[in-house]
Parts: structure tokens; C-alpha cells; sequence
């Protein structure tokens, strides 16, 4: 696929759970699949533009080998959304706000449990990624593996569907 994917992902303050996710993606994508044309980001619900990452999220990435210290807050708007092909979401709520602010993508956004395991909306199994801000450190480090494993199934799921869309017709 010559054209570039955009994947957002999205929590309330884009300094924990979103930015996190967007640096354990753009490395398992680094990773596994080098010549893919993907763009990962991440936004926030209700954040202050331009903050940095939690010290802790930074902590927790820098063990996992990953390292982003420069990140600051973006906030979520329309036009992220509009331009993202997936928008994985941490929470429910979040997801509804952004389908209610953004209608028109209500297909493209998922809660990340729920994309990654490929489920509809109520299915089992779905759950909200608890937000670890003002948490001990192995919080953070619980947060992070949930959402290394979430992010590698999601990334798969959507890998596989562009490849099925790059193929030939005739399988369904």
C-alpha cells in the first residue's frame, strides 16, 4: 500500500495511556513491519495543550527499551479524527464523546480491548484501560504491559485488514 495509514489513539490527558500506546506502536510497527506506511498519534480528551508526559509514563518506556521524552499534550479535535484511519480509544466514554463529536467516524473508532480482540460493542471481554496517572510506578508498569499486548493484537488486526484490501479481489 503506497498511501499512508494514520492510527490515533486517544485518553484523557495524552500523557499517560494514549502517549504510551502511541510509542510501544510506532516501535512494534519499527519492529515488525519497517516498510509499512503507518503514522501513529495520540490526542486527548480533555488535556492542556502542550504539557509533557507523565515522568512515570516516561520511566516505564525507558525500561521497555522505548524512549520518547520530548512529547508535550495534543488536544483532540475534529480534524485528528477525521484524518486518522483508526482512532483507538482507552475508555467507553471516550469513545462515545468521540462519536458524538464526530459522527460521521463512528465506524473508525474503537475502544482498543475491543479492536484488538476484534469484538463488537457489549461483547465480553472489552474492558476500559484504567488510567494510571498519580499512581505508584507499578501501576504504570501494569498499564503499560496491558497496553503493549492490546497495541500489538490491534496493530495486527489492522496490518492484516490493509492487506486484504491490498490483495486481489475475489476473496471475501
Amino acid at each position: 500500500m503506497s498511501e499512508e495509514r494514520k492510527i490515533l489513539f486517544v485518553c484523557t490527558g495524552n500523557t499517560c495511556r494514549s502517549f504510551m500506546a502511541e510509542t510501544i506502536a510506532r516501535d512494534y510497527i519499527a519492529r515488525i513491519k519497517p516498510e509499512t506506511k503507518i503514522q501513529i498519534a495520540s490526542a486527548g480528551t480533555g488535556c492542556l495543550p502542550g504539557e509533557p508526559a507523565s515522568s512515570k509514563a516516561v520511566t516505564v518506556l525507558q525500561e521497555m527499551g522505548l524512549s520518547k521524552e520530548d512529547h508535550r499534550t495534543t488536544c483532540l479535535t475534529e480534524t485528528l479524527v477525521t484524518e486518522a484511519d483508526l482512532v483507538l480509544t482507552m475508555t467507553e466514554s471516550q469513545q462515545q464523546f468521540i462519536r458524538r463529536m464526530v459522527p460521521q467516524a463512528r465506524d473508525k473508532v474503537w475502544r482498543l480491548s475491543q479492536y484488538a480482540l476484534g469484538a463488537e460493542d457489549g461483547a465480553e471481554g472489552i474492558k476500559d484501560i484504567l488510567d494510571p496517572f498519580g499512581c505508584e510506578l507499578e501501576v504504570y508498569r501494569a498499564c503499560a504491559q496491558e497496553l503493549s499486548d492490546l497495541v500489538a493484537r490491534a496493530l495486527n488486526r489492522f496490518l492484516a485488514q490493509e492487506g486484504s484490501t491490498d490483495a486481489s479481489s475475489g476473496n471475501t
